[in-house]
């Protein structure tokens, strides 16, 4: 009866050591997980992601090839332009995005200088001349905004959206540059369409930072029309953004797996109307990761269109 008693007692303290060594290794990958979610979100990693995954749409309808140095380009591209966008406001998200403005008060400057340097290797290893040109301009264009231009958003109205549509529209472009394509109607329509999308989405996320963009006296849409009325008009323009789509593929200009591109005019009406009724100080993230994901949508699209033989 000693034994026994002695080998549950045993049994029970491993079970129990056992029990710890779990609770302790689940907190830690908890923990470790929690930091990486919060550096691809609030450190703007998503939102890089969107630049190669829009590259990857174009070299889809164009069916060409695209190289992995391109896309690593580009995504250190938007990563350095916004990295300098939310160290630049990182006060002002205080009361829009505290989540992030946390997060990013753990950054310093070395972290865009560094991607900068890597940007600046590859682009000089691989890019042509006409390419690394066009590149400077947007990076310079992208990166003047947050630390010089942002102020004649108190002077003109939707400001912000013409930069940021004006980076996002032109990324296409980048693509052409760097493998040396010809301008064509593809290229036209694609803008055009990306041109529509980017209103959409920058007026979209503006709807967190009414009362902060008050404050800061910054002339946006919503700040003019508030949140009901901005959604409302962002309903009827993202439908628009079916006529390149629809009149690229009759005039032959578009393949016909392009036609699942309407998948995210879909995508876009079904979180503009859970946006209606959502609280934005509750749902903050409803208004500013959806938008992010949408560029990787256009990809994960047109590659299921592509492989289901369109």
């Amino acid at each position: 009866m000693v034994i026994e008693r002695r080998l549950l007692l045993s049994a029970s303290e491993d079970l129990s050591l056992y029990k710890i060594q779990y609770l302790l290794y689940n907190r830690t990958m908890k923990k470790v997980m929690g930091k990486i979610w919060d550096e691809f979100i609030y450190g703007g990693h998503l939102t890089a992601l969107g630049a190669p995954a829009i590259a990857l749409t174009v070299a889809n309808l164009n069916r060409s090839e695209i190289s992995w140095s391109f896309l690593i380009v580009l995504y250190l591209l938007v990563e350095i332009i916004y990295l300098i966008d939310h160290l630049k406001d990182n006060q002002s998200d205080k009361s829009t995005n505290l989540e992030r403005s946390s997060f990013i008060r753990s950054k310093s400057w070395l972290w865009p200088i560094s991607y900068f340097v890597i940007f600046i290797f590859l682009s000089l290893s691989y890019g042509n001349l006409n390419f690394i040109l066009v590149l400077l301009i947007y990076l310079i264009f992208g990166a003047t905004y947050p630390l010089y231009t942002k102020s004649l958003s108190k002077k003109i109205t939707g400001f912000k959206n013409y930069i940021v549509i004006a980076l996002w529209s032109t990324i296409p472009v980048l693509y052409y540059t760097f493998y040396s394509i010809p301008l064509n109607n593809l290229l036209f329509y694609f803008v055009f369409f990306m041109i529509i999308r980017e209103f959409v989405n920058t007026s979209y996320c503006d709807i967190k930072d009414i009362k902060s963009d008050q404050l800061r006296g910054l002339k946006t849409l919503p700040v003019k029309l508030g949140k009901t009325k901005t959604l409302n008009i962002l309903s009827v323009v993202n439908l628009t953004a079916i006529v390149p789509i629809i009149y690229g593929i009759y005039q032959g200009t578009f393949p016909r797996n392009s036609v699942v591109l309407i998948g995210a005019i879909v995508y876009c009406f079904i979180y503009i109307n859970i946006a209606k009724s959502a609280d934005v100080k509750q749902r903050s993230f409803l208004f500013s990761l959806t938008p992010d994901i949408e560029p990787i949508i256009y990809f994960a699209l047109v590659t299921l269109g592509s492989y289901n033989g369109f």
